[in-house]
């Protein structure tokens, strides 16, 4: 789960007794009776609620302090490092959860591995130099077209089996690296519109974010096969208007990850499932 922008974590999860967040916040600094207790030190955003919750479940943890020993303040360039954990280099085409995702298919081939919900342009994590995830927009993304049988035929017939020869040309090998995907896309499509169509266990808000993750709850509990998901919610970077835009934004995450993990708790699969929450970089204290 990305949050875009550069997510406040002082202002997720607030350092309730340390003198210098107010003295730095005079504005923005949220009241201690405001907020939900995390632990002793520190409590959670007002408009995470439902986390809270959670929290109290033990359901919920924080990593404080993540980042680089050169930290950059370019979105650009700090997305590059979190989708390829690479703080030193370059950025490569290939993501870390795209090298997990070519792992994965080289131990179950034919497998769809990873899905982005969403978005419309797959991120670089997600890359990978062998598997390249698709990308929904929504849970009609793999609704299949009617066809006729004169085109299903043709269709059939150009995604048939053929395996290129060691020695054939790299227009061929690349042809049946598409061909490849497009098996995998039918084959996830067929199987996914039975399981999209069944109603969750539990209430989403209708929010798109929401929706995001009421899809891959259903394929997860419907035993879908995908073990990587990624989805993200855009607008943190919060530099005007942040009090009323931050917790809008936070209302939109409290309530679909809240959803979300009541769903894969009452289906049965929430032991299996780990979700992790990121942003680029957020705002500090002092420069």
């Amino acid at each position: 789960m990305q949050l875009s922008g550069g997510n406040d974590g002082l202002n997720t999860v607030v350092p309730l007794r340390q003198d210098d967040y107010f003295r730095a916040r005079p504005l923005l600094g949220l009241s201690p009776k405001a907020l939900h207790r995390f632990d002793d030190d520190h409590g959670l955003h007002p408009a995470l609620r439902a986390v809270s919750s959670l929290a109290q479940d033990g359901l919920v943890a924080v990593v404080h302090g993540v980042g680089t020993p050169a930290p950059d303040r370019s979105h650009f360039r700090s997305l590059e490092v979190w989708h390829t954990a690479e703080p030193e280099t370059p950025a490569g085409s290939v993501g870390w959860l795209g090298n997990l995702a070519d792992q994965l298919a080289r131990a179950q081939p034919g497998s769809l591995p990873a899905l982005a919900v969403g978005g419309r342009e797959l991120v670089l994590s997600m890359r990978g130099a062998e598997v390249v995830p698709p990308t929904l927009a929504d849970d009609r993304g793999f609704t299949l077209a009617r066809a006729s049988q004169r085109l299903a035929g043709q269709r059939d017939s150009l995604l048939a089996e053929r395996a290129p020869q060691p020695s054939a040309a790299p227009a061929d090998r690349d042809l049946e690296f598409l061909r490849q995907a497009a098996r995998t896309a039918y084959s996830a499509a067929e199987r996914m519109q039975a399981l999209v169509a069944a109603r969750p266990p539990v209430d989403y808000p209708d929010r798109p974010l929401a929706r995001d993750l009421r899809l891959v709850a259903r394929l997860i509990a419907g035993g879908f096969g995908t073990r990587i998901f990624h989805a993200s919610l855009d607008g943190f970077d919060t530099h005007a208007n942040q009090a009323n835009v931050h917790t809008a934004l936070l209302t939109d995450l409290d309530g679909a990850l809240t959803a979300f993990q009541r769903d894969l708790i009452a289906s049965g699969v929430a032991e299996r499932v780990v979700t992790v929450v990121f942003s680029e970089f957020g705002r500090t204290a002092r420069i």
